[in-house]
Order: C-alpha cells, then sequence, then structure tokens
C-alpha cells in the first residue's frame, strides 16, 4: 500500500524531470548560438526589385537598405553569420556568368569555394558548399533582365542552427505582387 501512495509522487517527478531536461536540449541558447526555430519572422520587401523574404527577427538584425536601394544585409545577433539579398539588373552576361562567379572565391585571400549542391532551371540556380570553415548558399534568380540573389555564410559549426533557418528563408524568397 505503501508504494501505491508514494506511485503518484514519483510520476510527478519523472514528469518534472523530463519537462526540464527537454527545454534546456532544445532550447538553443546554451550554447549562446540562435534557436533552431523561431516564430518571429519578419518579412523585408523590395520595392526596386519586387522581391520579399522572410527572416527571423530574433536571430538576424537587419542593416539598413543602401542608397541604391537594391537589398538589405541581415547579421546575427549572435554569432557569426549574416545573409544578404538583393537585386540588380542584367547588363552583360546571363545567368551562366552570375553561376561562374558565384562559384569562385570572393578574393584571392579567400579560401577556395567547394561546392557540394547545385540545383538550377531556365531562370534560376542554386549552390552551396563551404569555402575555409564556413557554409555558403546562394540563389539567384532572372526575370525581366533583373538579377534577384539571396546569400548566406554562417560557421560549419553552427549548421545545426542555421540550415533550417535557410531552408525557411529561401522557400519565402518570393516575386512581390504587383
Amino acid at each position: 500500500m505503501k508504494y501505491l501512495s508514494a506511485l503518484p509522487l514519483r510520476i510527478a517527478l519523472v514528469i518534472v524531470s523530463m519537462s526540464v531536461t527537454s527545454g534546456a536540449a532544445n532550447s538553443g541558447t546554451e550554447s549562446g548560438k540562435p534557436p533552431i526555430t523561431t516564430t518571429a519572422y519578419k518579412t523585408y520587401a523590395n520595392a526596386r526589385f519586387g522581391y520579399q523574404i522572410n527572416y527571423p527577427a530574433e536571430v538576424l538584425t537587419a542593416q539598413g537598405e543602401p542608397d541604391n536601394s537594391d537589398g538589405q544585409k541581415f547579421v546575427a545577433k549572435k554569432g557569426d553569420a549574416q545573409m544578404s539579398v538583393w537585386g540588380n539588373y542584367k547588363v552583360d552576361g546571363g545567368l551562366d556568368d552570375e553561376l561562374k562567379m558565384a562559384k569562385e572565391s570572393n578574393s584571392k585571400d579567400a579560401p577556395q569555394k567547394k561546392v557540394s549542391y547545385y540545383a538550377g532551371g531556365k531562370n534560376w540556380f542554386a549552390i552551396s558548399g563551404t569555402s575555409g570553415d564556413r557554409i555558403f548558399y546562394q540563389k539567384t534568380c532572372l526575370r525581366n533582365d533583373t538579377f534577384r540573389t539571396l546569400t548566406f555564410s554562417y560557421p560549419q559549426s553552427s549548421k545545426a542552427q542555421f540550415a533550417p533557418i535557410v531552408d525557411k528563408v529561401v522557400a519565402s524568397f518570393k516575386w512581390c505582387p504587383k
């Protein structure tokens, strides 16, 4: 009988223990890294080039549009990640030239890019890979002689935190309704 009367107390302790443990494991903040999921997404819309994205405002801070209003840069509130989105007019070359530039390193001092993912179609491409200890992702679309580009860069050690964010932001990368 004594065992049965202590059973509800034991069950309650197990439930409380599981709640505390799972909350700490899923918060993503123990190491100072952003959470894996977040519900506070804001929309950035660019009127000049007609596109929009949703970004996690709890994780990334918008840096403001430049004077030419071509896009926006976002930096991680914690850590060393960044996202950029912009538009530009097609002057010379086409999508193949944009892809070639995306595959190249940004400077002679930068580590060589190693592309591990490529997808593309008639008017778009997406690539991803590594450059040194960083992961990069780029999606570029061409519409009416205008390119729209979204890029991410973050440390490989932050992949668990940023890969789901990249997926969600990329899925939201749309042309703004006119």
